[in-house]
């Protein structure tokens, strides 16, 4: 699957919104982005994604923030 075809799904399973984000280049593998939803720092829309989560829903243009600098977006 593709990152647009990934962020079109109504609601997106926890291990495809991480397969989605080393897709988009934000991370080299799964495991730092697991490594950086368990320390917080994934951002949706200015929310902090809680490490305990099972899935996401997103509604319309998102932005989303990975670490300190790495931002992309769902339109």
């Amino acid at each position: 699957m593709t990152v647009e075809e990934i962020l079109n799904q109504p609601t997106i399973s926890i291990s495809n919104f991480v397969s989605c984000i080393v897709a988009s280049n934000c991370c080299s593998t799964r495991s730092e982005v697991f490594r950086l939803i368990k320390q917080g720092a994934i951002y949706i829309q200015g929310h902090k994604l809680p490490p305990d989560i099972d899935g996401l829903v997103i509604f319309g243009p998102t932005i989303i923030k990975v670490g300190k600098r790495r931002y992309f977006s769902r339109h």
